[in-house]
């Protein structure tokens, strides 16, 4: 930095020819300019200048980067712009009387100076960076364009059981050959990774692998199988060119068994709430068995007396067969509902109609309804109504919301008996309500009524309702009680995400 044009042509033509890089300005607001632009190894500084005080610029220099050299390059020296120099760490000091030569000397010593410090910088920051990547629970191992080993932490030497000078080099791929689990679902694991290391987008998946146990290692003898949560990355330049990739991977067998361990309890629970259900309408279900079974016994006992008389007409004979066979039929169903009703404990996820569903759940409690003196009517949307879930457990949510209505109705004796179940779809959300002509629930209940273990009826296990809520939720979906605004009665709504896959 020079105020006068020829001293700072003479310095700038110096430097060039010294193979410097060199960036020159006449005033202090020019250089601070320069700073928001440009990091520099040497500042060649002019004491006085027109606008200010080269040392306020100095200032503001070594306010910004500690490690750029500060030459004082004057023709005005004094005892107290030098040690104002000294306290600011300036590098050298040179009047302008020793000459062109001796600037450039002293510029070559700052510049190998900076060179050393920035060099000693860079190493700690990749001491550091090393070290933090050795103290994180995740294997980091990055690769080249050509896929080889870079870098891999202590991790990931640990996991994968290899040395620091047996992994550098090696084809990133190639390190997890024989670690892979031949289950099904992973035999493509290994052209997955090839094919992640070839594209261009960030992906993850999820990869069961086989680690050695070590002497006295215990944490494997059980579950020989490691899942590890794989992500690969590209390493990109500022011009975005591919340099290579990283890949990071995470042990989450504990978080995948605890997953397992939960969906399994659920599931337990979800199939001993249809049990409970199908418990409590043993009486009813009973009744609707046996008025078939009876009506077959009847049929059958008067064919057998009219055979031994020979009384029985051909057309007779017929039509007390069918009748036999309807009543067979009807029993059948009946059974055929509640099996289906109380299997199916692993969740199978299919494209499932709505309406369809309704009709089904209806059906199933056909003679529970009967036996509370209640009717269901249906008003479905035209169209078909899909969505993405369990039939199974989707049904257990109808059937559990309707049973609470039936008997809400009956327990307090309404005038009104009758179930409304209503489904629409609104901005791809299928909704579907179901309102009952019952009392009501008290405000106080109103919001305790997911709670586990919490019901309002004596012989209630408190279950149904929060095991319904974990379903929808499950399903992506929400579900509300409230009392409805008009008449008696509550209001039971579930909303789930709409499909667009055909049955």
């Amino acid at each position: 930095m020079e105020d006068d044009e020829a001293q700072r042509k003479l310095l700038e033509r110096s430097l060039v020819k010294a193979k410097f890089e060199v960036t020159v300005s006449k005033s202090v607001e020019d250089a601070i300019a320069c700073l928001d632009q440009l990091q520099f190894a040497v500042a060649v500084v002019d004491l006085s200048l027109f606008d200010k005080s080269g040392l306020d610029f100095v200032r503001e220099l070594v306010r910004r980067s500690s490690r750029t050299r500060v030459i004082i390059h004057t023709g005005n020296a004094s005892f107290e712009s030098a040690r104002e120099g000294i306290e600011l760490g300036v590098f050298a000091y040179v009047e302008k009387s020793q000459g062109i030569s001796e600037l450039v000397s002293q510029v070559g010593r700052a510049s190998t100076a900076y060179l050393k410090d920035s060099l000693s910088f860079a190493e700690q920051e990749i001491r550091l960076q090393i070290r933090l990547l050795d103290s994180v629970r995740e294997g980091v191992i990055a690769s080249n364009v050509q896929q080889s080993v870079i870098f891999a932490n202590r991790y990931a030497l640990e996991m994968l059981g290899y040395s620091d000078k047996e992994i550098y080099g090696k084809n990133i791929v190639s390190l997890f050959d024989g670690l892979i689990g031949k289950e099904v679902e992973n035999q493509d694991a290994l052209s997955w990774m090839a094919s992640a290391f070839d594209g261009a987008q960030s992906i993850e998946r999820d990869v069961s692998i086989v680690l050695a146990l070590k002497p006295g290692d215990q944490a494997f003898s059980a579950h020989p199988y490691r899942t590890f949560r794989l992500q690969v990355s590209q390493i990109v330049d500022s011009f975005d060119a591919r340099l290579g990739h990283v890949l990071v991977f995470s042990d989450v067998t504990v978080q995948k068994r605890a997953e397992l361990e939960l969906n399994q309890a659920r599931e337990l629970a979800n199939h001993a709430q249809r049990v409970s259900v199908i418990g409590q309408m043993a009486g009813v279900l009973s009744h609707e068995i046996n008025q078939p079974l009876g009506a077959i016994s009847n049929f059958a006992g008067g064919l057998l007396l009219g055979l031994e008389h020979s009384t029985v007409a051909l057309p007779e004979l017929k039509s007390t067969l069918k009748s036999i066979q309807d009543q067979a039929i009807r029993a059948s169903d009946v059974l055929g509902r509640l099996r289906r009703f109380i299997s199916g404990n692993a969740a199978a996820e299919s494209a499932v109609d709505i309406n369809q569903l309704v009709v089904e759940s209806v059906k199933l409690l056909e003679c529970e309804l009967r036996a509370h003196h209640v009717t269901a009517e249906t008003k479905l949307e035209e169209r078909q109504l899909l969505v993405i879930g369990d039939r199974i457990q989707l049904t257990q949510v109808i059937v559990n919301i309707l049973k609470n209505a039936a008997e809400a109705i009956d327990t307090a004796g309404a005038s009104e008996r009758c179930i409304v179940i209503t489904t629409r779809v609104v901005d791809l959300i299928v909704q579907i309500e179901v309102a009952d002509c019952g009392p009501g629930i008290s405000t106080e209940y109103l919001g305790r009524l997911f709670e586990p273990y919490f019901s309002t009826k004596d012989s209630g296990m408190g279950l149904g309702l929060s095991i319904s809520k974990t379903i929808v939720e499950n399903h992506r979906g929400t579900m509300s009680v409230e009392n409805r605004r008009t008449g008696h009665g509550v209001l039971v709504q579930l909303l789930l995400p709409q499909s667009e896959h055909l049955l």
